[in-house]
């Protein structure tokens, strides 16, 4: 299980999510899905400043417990909930507008909220958040 949430954990690391938003915009751009690259892009750049916001604000201390994995900085909210959340699912709402095939639209809709869910999970598990940071995080 631990090995499980530390590969879902990297899907929402900045160096991850840096990708995503990149190859994701460059994508749209090139089958001219212009709004669609500038959601995605928004949503990475909103993230950041949330995240970055949010922390310095806060400064809460990580849990005290075992960390299974490196985490840096403060603890509120987490930044891999919060650019999961608004960078997947951005790709989730371009996706589900733009899927024409019902079946396919649900399964990717699936994909996305749990790999949402997923990471989320992933930061509690692995004791480098509160969920409450994570729900933060999430909203």
């Amino acid at each position: 299980v631990t090995r499980f949430f530390r590969i879902i954990t990297v899907f929402g690391n900045v160096t991850t999510q840096l990708l995503v938003v990149t190859v994701s915009v460059i994508a749209f751009l090139f089958i001219k899905w212009k709004m669609e690259a500038f959601l995605v892009l928004s949503n990475g750049f909103v993230a950041a400043l949330l995240i970055s916001s949010f922390k310095l604000l806060y400064q809460r201390p990580r849990p005290s417990i075992e960390h299974l994995v490196y985490a840096g900085g403060f603890s509120f909210p987490s930044g891999h909930a919060m650019g999961s959340m608004l960078i997947f699912g951005s790709l989730l709402i371009v996706c589900h507008q733009r899927i024409k095939s019902r079946p396919l639209q649900v399964a990717v809709d699936a994909l996305f909220v749990t790999l949402i869910l997923l990471i989320g999970l992933s930061r509690v598990y692995l004791g480098v958040h509160y969920p409450s940071d994570v729900l933060a995080g999430f909203i």
